[in-house]
């Protein structure tokens, strides 16, 4: 009563969650997807391409 509204971020802030990268790709699939684009390498000529 009369606390006022909770702050959710800083009990986040200081909330520690131990993961597995298999736990966290499961848990998030933007996250693999992100995983999987940046583990894959970009040919030279497809950067070159991108930036003209």
């Amino acid at each position: 009563k009369g606390e006022g509204p909770f702050n959710y971020k800083a009990l986040l802030s200081r909330t520690i969650i131990h993961l597995t990268m298999k736990e966290f790709l499961q848990c998030c699939p933007d996250g693999a997807k992100n995983i999987r684009i940046l583990g894959t390498r970009v040919p030279e000529r497809e950067i070159r391409a991108a930036k003209k």
